[in-house]
């Protein structure tokens, strides 16, 4: 795809078509965070023998890293606890538990000028992104806006063709597939399976559209439902989602924005997908109604085992919500972790600015934010080495000549510094359980309240 970014006419009519496609077969939860068992005598050089067992799919018992032999110096350890998380990412890997896997994911806009628009330059939106998604879990994306957020799900689902890289969907029938090459009846066959939830729930419900035309619109370009089954399928997603059938027959400027979005968590869920993409899903919307949007989009989570790539840029909603974490900069990827571990000790500088700015709510806990300095650079002509160390407080001189590649330092948290074994910075806590739990009141005929208060307010790992 050539040209500008599509106008918001565009993304609605696009993420309307991104809508095709089949229903799928129910899989089961992620086991990422399960136990390991574990062998004592273990050395570095059997793990590593184990690793190479792991990509033939003969995978022996795992093994823990607490548990590695003692007597290794200091330096086989930690390549031997390396190599045991090399080892459960080949098990998840063989038993088809990673549902999506992005690699080296490119998308350039063009810059044309003179008199015949020749292409002078490019807009590096997304630029090497490289991760994995695990079926069953939230996988956040944050950052400052314009770094690539938006871009990186749209590429993901094709509505923005991907300049380069590869986009891999582990679908029920298909198996592994590369999007990014796939045809375009493979691409409907898949498509249902990937959803979307825009972030403006203004824009993108077609306001000359009733609620039931919208919700239906995916069912009947797929031929899924007819006649009575459609309407039954449409009052059964209204309900599902807090809202009431009778609803189907009005318009969208009928209803309010967390209304409004729910009707487009409706219209996501209408083809049973196995991943939904939240674009600032509960940005637009005040405190209290996105602590409802939240619950609702968890329920579903748990009921329907929902995998959800969340993009936000407020990281108290992502703390409550979200399993892992990428932090991107300038389209590339700064930093990636189980988000208990990016929250308590970060392992970039800027993840470390990010956290400093979340609001504590706590008057006797409040801290000064890390302050950059400068602006962020264009990515129409990003610096060369590290893209943040023209911002940096820690930065070295190998930080503007040496790119830092994102890697691994240590219990599968990856970060793109040169120094973040060294660098000790600082995280927060219990951000997201003091910011959201309040009591509110839900909407009309939610079926999602106990007792005055949302069910499930709080971090989803203790709140």
């Amino acid at each position: 795809m050539t040209g500008q970014p599509p106008t918001g006419d565009n993304v609605v009519n696009e993420g309307d078509r991104a809508s095709n496609a089949t229903e799928r077969a129910p899989d089961d939860k992620s086991a990422l965070d399960r136990p390991l068992e574990t062998s004592p005598e273990e050395s570095a050089g059997e793990v590593e023998e184990r690793v190479q067992a792991s990509t033939t799919g003969s995978i022996s018992a795992p093994t823990d890293a607490d548990e590695v032999d003692l007597n290794l110096d200091t330096e086989e350890r930690h390549h031997a606890i390396e190599l045991l998380a090399a080892v459960e990412f080949g098990e998840r890997l063989a038993k088809g538990e990673t549902l999506l896997e992005v690699k080296d994911l490119q998308k350039w806009f063009p810059i044309r000028a003179g008199f015949i628009r020749h292409t002078v330059a490019h807009v590096k939106a997304v630029d090497g992104l490289n991760f994995a998604v695990e079926k069953g879990e939230t996988f956040a994306i944050v950052g400052e806006s314009g770094c690539g957020k938006s871009t990186t799900g749209r590429a993901i689902l094709q509505l923005e063709k991907p300049t380069g890289g590869e986009v891999i969907f582990n679908h029920a029938t298909l198996g592994k597939i590369d999007l990014v090459q796939a045809s375009r009846k493979d691409l409907k066959t898949v498509r249902p399976n990937m959803q979307i939830i825009f972030q403006d729930p203004f824009s993108s419900l077609d306001g000359r559209m009733t609620v039931g035309r919208i919700i239906a619109e995916p069912l009947v370009i797929n031929s899924k439902l007819r006649g009575r089954a459609l309407k039954d399928r449409i009052a059964e997603l209204l309900t599902v989602v807090g809202m009431r059938p009778e609803h189907a027959s009005r318009y969208p400027h009928a209803f309010s924005g967390g209304q409004r979005q729910r009707l487009g968590i409706a219209r996501a869920l209408a083809l049973n997908p196995e991943m939904i993409i939240c674009d600032e899903a509960v940005s637009a919307l005040d405190v209290s109604v996105q602590a409802q949007v939240l619950n609702l989009l968890e329920k579903l989570q748990t009921e329907l085992g929902l995998t959800y790539i969340f993009i936000s840029h407020d990281l108290s909603v992502v703390e409550h919500i979200s399993d892992h974490v990428a932090v991107m900069y300038v389209g590339k990827i700064a930093e990636i972790a189980r988000t208990e571990d990016l929250f308590k000790r970060p392992r970039h500088p800027y993840s470390e600015a990010l956290l400093s700015a979340v609001p504590k709510p706590d008057p006797k806990n409040r801290s000064e934010p890390k302050i950059l300095v400068g602006d962020v650079p264009s990515p129409a002509n990003p610096p060369s080495g590290c893209y943040f160390h023209t911002r940096c407080p820690y930065a070295q001189d190998i930080c503007s000549t040496d790119s830092p590649p994102l890697r691994d330092v240590g219990d599968g948290h990856m970060a793109a510094c040169h120094f973040a074994e060294e660098l000790q910075l600082e995280g927060v806590t219990a951000v997201a359980q003091m910011a959201f739990e309040v009591p509110t009141r839900p909407l009309p005929g939610s079926p999602y309240a106990q007792g005055g208060r949302l069910a499930g307010t709080g971090s989803r790992r203790g709140g």
